[in-house]
């Protein structure tokens, strides 16, 4: 396993400076989240993504329970929507909220 020769550790390309980022209208959370990351975009995609797991295991610990247990393939149909949910918030997060993206 391995990415492309893309650099960022994800999909795509190496992830853009802060400042550009940041120049896109983000969401408060979303933007303080990047700028402990230094622009790293994976990186704070993941943090982001690690803490709202921790809110979740401390609101609904039954589904957090069954979620440790079950992955995959084979994750319940609960569990699977919940990851989708919380995977597409998380990049919801990081998207401008108006508007064309800043030229490079």
């Amino acid at each position: 396993s391995g990415g492309s020769g893309g650099g960022g550790g994800g999909f795509g390309k190496k992830p853009e400076p802060a400042a550009a980022v940041a120049a896109a209208a983000l969401e408060a959370d979303a933007e303080a989240v990047l700028r402990q990351a230094r622009g790293n975009l994976d990186a704070a995609q993941a943090a982001m993504f690690q803490d709202s797991v921790l809110r979740l295991q401390q609101a609904e610990p039954e589904l957090f329970a069954r979620m440790q247990d079950s992955q995959g393939p084979s994750a319940a149909p609960d569990v699977h929507e919940k990851l989708v949910e919380l995977t597409w918030d998380t990049i919801a997060a990081f998207m401008p909220l108006g508007g064309p993206p800043p030229p490079p």
